[in-house]
Protein backbone atom coordinates (compact mmCIF):
# COMPACT_ATOMS: atom_id res chain seq x y z
CA UNK A 1 0.00 0.00 0.00
CA UNK A 2 2.76 2.57 1.12
CA UNK A 3 4.89 1.66 -2.38
CA UNK A 4 1.18 2.54 -4.32
CA UNK A 5 1.10 5.62 -2.71
CA UNK A 6 4.34 6.71 -3.43
CA UNK A 7 3.94 5.79 -7.22
CA UNK A 8 0.72 8.26 -7.06
CA UNK A 9 3.17 11.09 -5.51
CA UNK A 10 5.51 10.20 -8.57
CA UNK A 11 2.75 10.72 -10.71
CA UNK A 12 0.57 14.16 -9.59
CA UNK A 13 4.00 16.39 -10.86
CA UNK A 14 3.78 14.46 -14.11
CA UNK A 15 0.04 15.54 -14.52
CA UNK A 16 0.42 18.90 -13.54
CA UNK A 17 3.23 19.64 -16.42
CA UNK A 18 0.73 18.13 -18.84
CA UNK A 19 -2.28 20.30 -17.83
CA UNK A 20 0.10 23.35 -18.07
CA UNK A 21 1.44 22.24 -21.87
CA UNK A 22 -2.51 21.65 -22.39
CA UNK A 23 -3.52 24.99 -21.84
CA UNK A 24 -0.40 26.38 -23.45
CA UNK A 25 -1.33 24.85 -27.02
CA UNK A 26 -4.99 25.41 -26.06
CA UNK A 27 -4.01 29.41 -25.98
CA UNK A 28 -1.84 29.21 -29.16
CA UNK A 29 -4.18 27.74 -31.47
CA UNK A 30 -6.75 30.47 -29.98
CA UNK A 31 -4.68 33.80 -29.76
CA UNK A 32 -3.22 32.34 -33.58
CA UNK A 33 -6.55 31.62 -34.99
CA UNK A 34 -7.51 34.60 -34.36
CA UNK A 35 -4.80 36.46 -35.53
CA UNK A 36 -5.19 34.37 -38.86
CA UNK A 37 -9.39 35.85 -39.01
CA UNK A 38 -8.18 39.44 -38.44
CA UNK A 39 -5.47 39.04 -41.01
CA UNK A 40 -7.97 37.59 -43.80
CA UNK A 41 -11.31 40.16 -42.98
CA UNK A 42 -8.51 42.79 -43.07
CA UNK A 43 -7.66 41.76 -46.64
CA UNK A 44 -10.78 41.68 -47.90
CA UNK A 45 -11.53 44.74 -46.50
CA UNK A 46 -8.59 46.37 -48.69
CA UNK A 47 -8.95 44.50 -51.49
CA UNK A 48 -12.53 45.87 -51.89
CA UNK A 49 -10.94 49.37 -50.98
CA UNK A 50 -8.64 49.16 -54.08
CA UNK A 51 -10.97 48.14 -56.04
CA UNK A 52 -13.66 50.86 -55.37
CA UNK A 53 -11.04 53.33 -55.35
CA UNK A 54 -9.80 52.10 -58.92
CA UNK A 55 -12.44 52.37 -60.47
CA UNK A 56 -12.63 56.00 -59.89
CA UNK A 57 -9.70 56.82 -62.21
CA UNK A 58 -11.02 57.82 -65.28
CA UNK A 59 -8.78 60.17 -66.54
CA UNK A 60 -10.22 63.80 -65.61
CA UNK A 61 -8.22 66.35 -62.81
CA UNK A 62 -10.87 64.99 -60.02
CA UNK A 63 -9.65 61.33 -60.65
CA UNK A 64 -7.14 61.08 -57.65
CA UNK A 65 -9.20 62.85 -54.87
CA UNK A 66 -12.27 60.85 -55.91
CA UNK A 67 -10.13 57.36 -55.60
CA UNK A 68 -8.77 58.48 -52.48
CA UNK A 69 -12.59 59.29 -51.42
CA UNK A 70 -14.09 55.73 -52.65
CA UNK A 71 -11.10 53.54 -51.29
CA UNK A 72 -11.73 55.22 -47.86
CA UNK A 73 -15.52 54.82 -47.83
CA UNK A 74 -15.47 51.26 -49.37
CA UNK A 75 -13.02 50.26 -46.66
CA UNK A 76 -15.10 51.51 -43.77
CA UNK A 77 -18.04 49.76 -44.75
CA UNK A 78 -15.97 46.68 -43.63
CA UNK A 79 -16.32 44.58 -40.58
CA UNK A 80 -13.07 42.97 -39.16
CA UNK A 81 -13.47 41.59 -35.84
CA UNK A 82 -16.66 42.34 -35.41
CA UNK A 83 -15.93 46.20 -35.51
CA UNK A 84 -15.99 48.46 -38.62
CA UNK A 85 -12.65 49.71 -40.15
CA UNK A 86 -11.68 53.25 -39.16
CA UNK A 87 -9.40 55.10 -41.09
CA UNK A 88 -7.57 56.76 -38.35
CA UNK A 89 -7.76 53.48 -35.97
CA UNK A 90 -6.62 51.03 -38.83
CA UNK A 91 -3.91 53.63 -40.01
CA UNK A 92 -5.69 52.95 -43.17
CA UNK A 93 -3.54 54.33 -46.34
CA UNK A 94 -4.64 54.86 -49.72
CA UNK A 95 -1.65 56.32 -52.67
CA UNK A 96 -2.58 56.83 -56.30
CA UNK A 97 0.09 55.69 -58.37
CA UNK A 98 0.96 53.65 -61.49
CA UNK A 99 1.46 49.90 -61.95
CA UNK A 100 3.84 49.01 -64.31
CA UNK A 101 1.53 46.16 -66.70
CA UNK A 102 4.76 45.34 -68.72
CA UNK A 103 7.87 44.83 -66.11
CA UNK A 104 6.04 41.01 -65.47
CA UNK A 105 9.14 39.25 -64.08
CA UNK A 106 9.20 42.22 -61.45
CA UNK A 107 8.61 41.82 -57.62
CA UNK A 108 5.12 43.28 -57.19
CA UNK A 109 6.56 45.72 -54.61
CA UNK A 110 8.89 47.35 -57.79
CA UNK A 111 5.64 48.09 -60.08
CA UNK A 112 4.21 49.86 -58.23
CA UNK A 113 5.25 53.87 -58.29
CA UNK A 114 3.25 56.25 -55.61
CA UNK A 115 2.75 59.34 -57.44
CA UNK A 116 3.93 58.15 -61.24
CA UNK A 117 2.37 58.91 -64.15
CA UNK A 118 0.19 58.19 -65.81
CA UNK A 119 -1.87 57.39 -62.64
CA UNK A 120 -3.92 53.54 -63.32
CA UNK A 121 -3.56 52.04 -59.79
CA UNK A 122 -4.86 52.55 -56.32
CA UNK A 123 -2.81 51.13 -53.16
CA UNK A 124 -4.50 50.69 -50.19
CA UNK A 125 -2.46 49.29 -46.95
CA UNK A 126 -4.30 49.02 -43.12
CA UNK A 127 -2.89 47.85 -39.78
CA UNK A 128 -5.28 46.49 -37.23
CA UNK A 129 -3.94 45.96 -33.67
CA UNK A 130 -5.36 42.35 -32.38
CA UNK A 131 -5.36 41.66 -28.42
CA UNK A 132 -4.28 38.38 -27.42
CA UNK A 133 -6.39 35.96 -24.87
CA UNK A 134 -4.27 34.23 -23.17
CA UNK A 135 -0.63 35.39 -24.32
CA UNK A 136 -1.66 38.54 -22.46
CA UNK A 137 -0.05 36.49 -19.33
CA UNK A 138 3.26 36.45 -20.98
CA UNK A 139 4.55 40.35 -20.56
CA UNK A 140 5.32 41.49 -24.03
CA UNK A 141 2.74 39.35 -25.72
CA UNK A 142 -0.40 41.72 -24.98
CA UNK A 143 -1.04 42.32 -28.93
CA UNK A 144 0.04 41.99 -32.08
CA UNK A 145 -0.27 43.92 -35.36
CA UNK A 146 -1.43 42.71 -38.32
CA UNK A 147 -0.99 44.46 -41.86
CA UNK A 148 -2.76 43.80 -45.37
CA UNK A 149 -2.18 46.01 -48.65
CA UNK A 150 -3.79 45.67 -52.33
CA UNK A 151 -3.42 47.14 -55.34
CA UNK A 152 -6.13 47.95 -58.37
CA UNK A 153 -5.46 48.63 -61.67
CA UNK A 154 -7.30 50.20 -63.92
CA UNK A 155 -5.72 50.00 -67.12
CA UNK A 156 -7.96 51.87 -69.45
CA UNK A 157 -7.82 51.04 -73.27
CA UNK A 158 -7.00 53.11 -75.35
CA UNK A 159 -9.28 52.47 -77.92
CA UNK A 160 -9.42 52.80 -82.16
CA UNK A 161 -12.00 54.72 -83.59
CA UNK A 162 -11.66 53.92 -87.36
CA UNK A 163 -12.41 56.89 -89.89
CA UNK A 164 -13.54 55.97 -93.86
CA UNK A 165 -12.60 59.12 -95.85
CA UNK A 166 -14.19 59.07 -98.59
CA UNK A 167 -12.56 61.21 -101.45
CA UNK A 168 -15.46 61.75 -104.06
CA UNK A 169 -18.96 62.48 -102.76
CA UNK A 170 -21.94 62.70 -105.77
CA UNK A 171 -22.95 66.50 -106.63
CA UNK A 172 -26.66 65.80 -105.21
CA UNK A 173 -24.20 64.84 -102.15
CA UNK A 174 -23.93 61.59 -99.31
CA UNK A 175 -26.64 58.82 -100.44
CA UNK A 176 -28.36 56.70 -98.01
CA UNK A 177 -27.54 52.56 -98.72
CA UNK A 178 -24.14 51.33 -100.95
CA UNK A 179 -21.19 53.47 -101.54
CA UNK A 180 -20.05 52.55 -104.68
CA UNK A 181 -18.23 55.26 -105.90
CA UNK A 182 -14.99 55.93 -107.35
CA UNK A 183 -14.08 52.41 -106.36
CA UNK A 184 -15.25 53.18 -102.92
CA UNK A 185 -16.02 49.53 -101.25
CA UNK A 186 -19.43 48.38 -100.01
CA UNK A 187 -19.79 47.64 -96.27
CA UNK A 188 -23.16 46.35 -94.92
CA UNK A 189 -24.05 46.44 -91.06
CA UNK A 190 -26.41 43.93 -89.69
CA UNK A 191 -27.98 44.15 -85.88
CA UNK A 192 -26.44 42.03 -83.71
CA UNK A 193 -26.44 42.11 -79.84
CA UNK A 194 -22.41 41.79 -79.53
CA UNK A 195 -20.04 42.46 -82.19
CA UNK A 196 -21.80 45.80 -83.07
CA UNK A 197 -20.94 48.76 -84.90
CA UNK A 198 -22.43 51.92 -86.46
CA UNK A 199 -22.02 54.28 -89.62
CA UNK A 200 -22.62 58.36 -89.23
CA UNK A 201 -20.82 61.30 -90.47
CA UNK A 202 -18.13 63.36 -89.91
CA UNK A 203 -19.00 66.92 -91.46
CA UNK A 204 -17.55 70.49 -90.96
CA UNK A 205 -20.92 71.28 -89.72
CA UNK A 206 -22.15 68.80 -88.13
CA UNK A 207 -25.41 68.93 -88.79
CA UNK A 208 -26.44 64.78 -89.25
CA UNK A 209 -23.43 63.49 -87.27
CA UNK A 210 -20.16 64.18 -84.97
CA UNK A 211 -17.95 66.92 -86.48
CA UNK A 212 -14.20 66.92 -86.20
CA UNK A 213 -14.76 69.92 -83.83
CA UNK A 214 -17.23 67.77 -81.46
CA UNK A 215 -14.88 65.01 -81.73
CA UNK A 216 -11.74 66.96 -80.59
CA UNK A 217 -13.83 68.90 -77.76
CA UNK A 218 -14.87 65.54 -76.14
CA UNK A 219 -10.78 64.23 -75.62
CA UNK A 220 -10.04 67.63 -74.64
CA UNK A 221 -12.42 68.15 -72.14
CA UNK A 222 -11.14 66.22 -69.03
CA UNK A 223 -14.99 65.75 -68.29
CA UNK A 224 -15.47 64.73 -72.03
CA UNK A 225 -12.74 62.12 -71.86
CA UNK A 226 -13.83 60.67 -68.00
CA UNK A 227 -17.17 60.18 -69.37
CA UNK A 228 -15.86 58.26 -72.42
CA UNK A 229 -13.61 56.35 -70.38
CA UNK A 230 -16.62 55.69 -68.14
CA UNK A 231 -18.93 54.46 -71.28
CA UNK A 232 -15.78 52.66 -72.87
CA UNK A 233 -15.70 50.90 -69.29
CA UNK A 234 -19.14 49.36 -70.07
CA UNK A 235 -18.77 47.59 -73.02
Amino acid sequence: MHKLQEQRGAFAPFVGILIVVLILIVGLVVDLGHIHNVRVELQRAVDAAALAGAGQLLGDDEQQARAIAAAEATAEENDVDNEKVSVTADNVVTTVGFWDTEALGDPPGTRFAAGGTPVNAVRVEATRTVEHFFFVLIPGLTSTDVSANAIAVNDREQLTIPLAVISCIPSTGPQQGEINLCGVYTYTFESQVENSAGWTSLTIGGQGGSSQQEIAALFSDPDGLALFNEIAGLL
